[in-house]
């Protein structure tokens, strides 16, 4: 699962990923440069 934010040093992504991990979830990561990678990456933003 890959977290992403707009704020600096995807520090809300981060968050939430730590949390999702302490839910359970092992494969959950931040993005590095947040929403502004997946938008240079081509992905969708819904």
């Amino acid at each position: 699962m890959v977290i992403y934010c707009a704020c600096h040093n995807e520090v809300s992504a981060a968050k939430v990923a730590k949390m999702l991990m302490a839910m359970g979830f092992s494969r959950v990561r931040p993005l590095l440069r947040g929403i502004d990678a997946w938008r240079e990456a081509g992905f969708a933003l819904a």
